[in-house]
């Protein structure tokens, strides 16, 4: 409809609606122009001058309501989409100048809708006013939404499309054929394409059944003879031959057509189905292939339509069943396949129908591991993967396959029990296993539980980032050493072994022995650093007391007026040291390599020294008096003996005694209570040396481990001093059991060592002996028995009998309880020996060492002897001696 400004109204038409009229010409423009609106349609004039357009209501699939857009040419524009914009104004600007004679123009462009979808508009528009130099001032038209027209015409194109190409695929001859001259009367042009023959070709009388493949022509002819001659129409399938001598497949569908009655003429199509017969062809192998695959998998391909209530009707069934099941049982599934779910485990059968009704419900995949029980009795695991697809007649084909993965459980379950191991093993190891990256800050990948205990950090502390092991654990002056050894290391592409200082999570430091190895990625770089790490912290605090021990001892070796030396087993010096030397005139080891017989041989009493000597080398020890370049010395020999005991030459301590010598005779003469006291006070102190070198040997025999050595000669010396400082500050007098008991039990352990019984005062030669004992005792019990638990006791009675010599006899018992249980009596070592040595032979009393399963219970009896009786305060070398020469073990 074409409007003009003569008969529209000169306001936008989108107020008309509020605005209604009693005009009856005007109330009839009202209803054409919401009429228009409903059927999508817009009438519209532009002033070309004010750019005001002049409408009827937007078209109602616009969305729009009246008076939303403005009746502006600029408004407009807006909602024309921007790849339209540029056209549409050329069109206009091409009516407006009237170029090649153009007086109407018809523009197809899209708009914006107020839902924001774009809609097709096809406006046609022409000049309704120009001005008085012929300048064209308004233009008028119409706007139709065409935006289902364009829907319909893309599905129209798409079709033909689809159509064209169905054609071409297809490759389909039309004809017609006239039974009586047994020519074709018609072919359609494709027909030259499709086997070679121009239409012409086809035309000529009997081309048909010449072009007809050897094996096939009598049949074919035949058969449509047959049929056309009972007027019934036919579909069957032969091969022809082209002209470039290929063989193809056509599927012939013929139409029989009658004159009088009689069937003269023949109508239809020749459809190539070549590639379809190649396809089924292929088909058929690829179905022989899959069958053969089938047969030959670890499991049974399964194949069976289902429908509620009725049992599942089976279709193909792998003979890979019978493994899973056995023969009898897959004999019994294949006449019935229902009773297959009799021979599923119980506790698999909810979690099967579970997957089945959700695969149902979906049409996803259904893929699930269950165990099929065997006809002998064990279990098979099998996994079970099938897709259900429904059927027209209501029924589900489920096909799928089961495959035996007994073996891959098998090695699941054995790789679940290997991890465990080695969870166990790392949870129980007394310190760190772990991975990290080779990175200053050393980010960890794994870390063993050990953490927890050495670090007071948890294992995700470490692997989540919370806690840095370089930065926050290693001890700031020992990173960069801790660095440096690593990186070393991995490029000498060796193992390394590091002692450092770490932090734990209350800022205690602590020492701790690291060894790893860097593991190579597959490029060549470092993919990780793996190692472990233990807590040293108590042997290197043993190490530095030892040492500091070591320095003491040199200091004091170096001031003590006595001189010290070794000997090989060839009585050659191996070593000489001491403050004593000097008076000599001997620089320390100044004799190493020097003969001791040739040495000695220049001194007083030369013989008897080499004597001595050569006895060390027996095996007996020995302490004389020896001159020596006008000085006297108090020389003692024991024999040197080797890591495993063997003796390996011969050591000598020798004090100068010159001084002490005329000291003694200046008081012998003056006093001889004086002379008493020191020469107690000498016997005292070459026994203390002598003993402190009998245990260091006798230790050092019973271990290779400088830890243990060092625990151990550490408590016992540590017991001598306690014994001697209580004999020190009794003056010599009686000490008390009970105190010398207490005394020698570590602090933290003595609220558990209970006393029962009478206290008893020891004269000194028990009391020297018997701390030695009861230090081995406590440290059995703080090594395996009651002290090594926190509820562990220890129960000493006391029993003393008089008697008729005024001695007294006393029984000591030793009784453990609350440890772990004793499995098996332990074999006797070198502590064992000590104690049984000193008991009978210096305390010529007898003891009895038992071991119930509850708890370690011992007993100790001897006899203290009467007051004022003479008494022997010395510790017996000969009974350490004898402990040392029998057969000793590891304590």
């Amino acid at each position: 409809m074409t409007t003009t400004p003569s008969n529209l109204p000169h306001v936008a038409a989108d107020h008309v609606a509020d605005n209604r009229s009693s005009d009856p010409i005007e109330c009839l423009y009202e209803r054409i122009a919401g009429t228009l609106a409903e059927s999508n349609v817009c009438g519209w004039e532009l002033d070309l001058s004010s750019g005001v357009v002049f409408r009827t209501s937007l078209p109602s699939a616009l969305g729009y309501q009246p008076n939303e857009v403005e009746s502006t040419s600029d408004a407009w524009a807006a909602l024309v989409h921007p790849d339209d914009l540029a056209a549409a104004r050329r069109r206009l600007d091409d009516l407006v100048h009237a170029r090649g004679g153009v007086h109407t123009v018809e523009l197809e462009y899209r708009v914006r809708a107020r839902d924001g979808s774009w809609r097709w508009m096809l406006d046609r528009a022409q000049v309704t006013r120009r001005n008085s130099d012929g300048v064209v001032t308004r233009l008028a038209g119409v706007g139709i939404d065409i935006t289902d027209y364009k829907s319909a015409q893309s599905e129209t194109e798409r079709h033909e499309r689809r159509y064209l190409d169905l054609v071409r695929r297809t490759r389909v001859i039309g004809w017609e054929y006239d039974r009586a001259t047994r020519r074709f009367t018609w072919v359609s042009p494709n027909a030259s394409e499709v086997l070679g023959f121009s239409p012409d070709e086809w035309r000529q009388p009997g081309f048909w059944a010449s072009r007809l493949h050897p094996d096939d022509r009598e049949a074919a002819i035949t058969f449509a003879r047959a049929r056309t001659d009972e007027g019934l129409d036919h579909d069957f399938e032969y091969r022809m031959i082209a002209q470039d001598g290929r063989v193809l497949w056509m599927r012939d569908l013929s139409t029989v057509m009658f004159d009088g009655g009689k069937p003269t003429r023949l109508c239809g199509v020749f459809i190539d189905i070549t590639e379809r017969r190649r396809a089924e062809d292929a088909q058929r192998e690829s179905t022989e292939h899959l069958r053969a695959i089938a047969e030959h998998i670890p499991g049974a391909v399964f194949m069976y339509d289902y429908r509620a209530g009725e049992p599942r009707r089976l279709i193909y069934l792998g003979p890979g069943l019978e493994e899973i099941i056995g023969p009898s049982r897959a004999a019994a599934v294949r006449q019935r396949y229902d009773v297959i779910f009799d021979f599923l485990h119980p506790d698999d059968r909810r979690a099967l129908k579970v997957a089945a009704d959700r695969s149902t419900e979906t049409g996803e995949k259904l893929d699930v591991e269950m165990r099929f029980i065997h006809e002998d009795g064990s279990p098979r695991w099998v996994r079970s993967l099938a897709q259900p697809t429904r059927r027209p007649d209501g029924f589900e084909r489920w096909h799928g396959v089961m495959i035996d993965i007994t073996g891959r459980k098998e090695a699941e379950r054995s790789l679940r029990e290997r991890e465990r191991m080695i969870d166990t093993l790392l949870g129980n190891l007394p310190g760190i296993a772990y991975r990290c990256r080779n990175e200053p800050d050393w980010p960890v990948d794994f870390m063993s539980d050990g953490c927890q205990e050495l670090l007071g950090y948890s294992p995700t502390d470490f692997i989540d980032g919370r806690v840095s092991y370089g930065r926050d654990v290693i001890h700031p002056d020992d990173r960069g050493n801790v660095w440096d050894d690593v990186q070393e290391a991995i490029r000498e592409q060796q193992p390394f072994q590091l002692v450092y200082r770490v932090r734990d999570s209350r800022g205690s430091v602590r020492w701790v022995w690291e060894q790893g190895q860097a593991v190579a990625s597959p490029n060549g770089g470092i993919e990780a650093i793996e190692g472990f790490i233990i807590d040293v912290t108590e042997r290197q605090e043993a190490e530095d007391r030892l040492r500091d021990r070591e320095a003491r001892l040199r200091l004091l070796v170096n001031q003590v007026p006595a001189v010290m030396w070794t000997t090989d087993i060839d009585l050659r010096f191996t070593s000489n040291t001491g403050a004593g030397l000097a008076s000599l005139g001997i620089s320390p080891n100044q004799l190493v390599g020097t003969s001791a017989v040739e040495y000695f041989a220049g001194t007083a009493g030369a013989a008897h020294m080499v004597d001595r000597h050569l006895a060390a080398l027996a095996g007996h020890g020995s302490a004389d008096e020896h001159h020596w370049s006008g000085r006297v010395f108090h020389t003692r020999l024991e024999p040197l003996r080797d890591g495993t005991g063997g003796i390996a030459g011969v050591v000598g301590v020798a004090h100068d005694v010159t001084d002490r010598r005329r000291t003694e005779d200046e008081l012998r003469r003056t006093n001889a209570h004086v002379k008493l006291l020191l020469s107690e006070l000498d016997h005292r102190v070459r026994n203390n040396l002598s003993s402190l070198v009998t245990l260091i040997d006798f230790t050092r025999r019973s271990t290779t481990d400088v830890n243990r050595f060092a625990e151990t000669i550490t408590g016992r010396v540590r017991t001598m001093a306690i014994m001697h400082s209580m004999l020190s500050r009794s003056s010599g007098s009686n000490v008390s059991l009970r105190r010398l008991i207490h005394s020698i039990v570590p602090p933290d352990h003595r609220a558990a060592v209970l006393w029962d019984g009478p206290d008893v005062m020891l004269p000194p030669r028990p009391t020297e002996s018997l701390p030695m004992i009861v230090h081995e005792l406590v440290t059995n019990s703080l090594k395996y028995g009651a002290l090594t638990s926190p509820s562990g006791r220890i129960n000493v009675i006391c029993e003393t009998s008089d008697e008729p010599d005024q001695s007294r006899l006393v029984t000591l018992w030793w009784r453990e309880s609350g440890g772990p249980p004793i499995e098996h009596t332990p074999s006797a070592g070198v502590g064992t020996t000590l104690i049984k040595g000193l008991a009978t032979a210096d305390l010529r009393g007898e003891v009895e060492l038992t071991y119930p399963r509850e708890g370690a219970v011992h007993r100790l009896r001897f006899t203290v002897p009467p007051p004022n009786s003479a008494t022997d305060v010395q510790l017996g070398l000969t009974t350490l001696d004898q402990a040392i020469d029998r057969p000793h073990h590891p304590a």
